[in-house]
């Protein structure tokens, strides 16, 4: 598992949730739905039953864990460059 906040939901023709992740309730799923703004919201119909798939990922863990990598890579670049001078 890469990120802990994402979900994956499946709404119905009428954007209702009818199944979500377990790690986080309906009401959260349905809140974050509702505020895309904080989340990276990826949509996949599958037209044969008029329903979607929704794959969210959190804003701030994304950022968080690019963060986390280019300082680390940055660290490691660093100690390297101490190492060979």
């Amino acid at each position: 598992r890469l990120l802990e906040d994402g979900f994956i939901a499946l709404l119905d023709a009428k954007g209702n949730v009818r199944a979500n992740s377990s790690n986080l309730s309906q009401t959260e799923v349905e809140a974050a739905l509702n505020n895309s703004d904080d989340w990276q919201l990826t949509k996949v119909s599958y037209d044969k039953w008029g329903y979607s798939i929704v794959l969210a990922a959190s804003n701030a863990e994304v950022s968080s864990t690019i963060w986390s990598s280019v300082i680390g890579a940055a660290v490691k670049q660093i100690i390297a460059g101490f190492l060979l001078t």
